[in-house]
């Protein structure tokens, strides 16, 4: 069944506007409260404390909310072929990066987290 914006009894951005609303509850949903699963597991794997871990969830969390706006903004003006490509560039100068750590493989990429009893 096709639906064209004609049928539609409001304007079709507010369609878009609620399926990224629907989206972002989703995303922001489970990356909040999977967080704490997992701070008893990052607090022992980089031998820290609990609050340490969430001070720095806590802080991630804020910086992303004062620079979403200028991302946004920035998108809005430029697209995304600009941030795609510097995504792609500093990929290839980390991956080199990654393997040429101490261990072989960094262990800031790798989740590794064992289960013990």
């Amino acid at each position: 069944m096709k639906i064209t914006a004609a049928k539609l009894p409001m304007h079709y951005g507010w369609v878009i506007v609620s399926l990224c609303i629907l989206g972002n509850m989703v995303g922001a949903g489970t990356t909040f409260w999977t967080m704490a699963v997992y701070i008893p597991l990052i607090a022992d794997e980089f031998e820290s404390t609990r609050t340490a871990v969430v001070s720095a969830f806590t802080v991630g969390q804020i910086t992303f909310a004062v620079i979403a706006p200028f991302i946004g903004t920035y998108f809005d003006r430029k697209g995304a072929r600009g941030s795609i490509f510097f995504r792609e560039y500093t990929r290839g100068y980390g991956v080199p990066i990654n393997f040429t750590s101490r261990d072989g493989i960094s262990s800031v990429s790798r989740v590794d987290f064992t289960f013990s009893y």
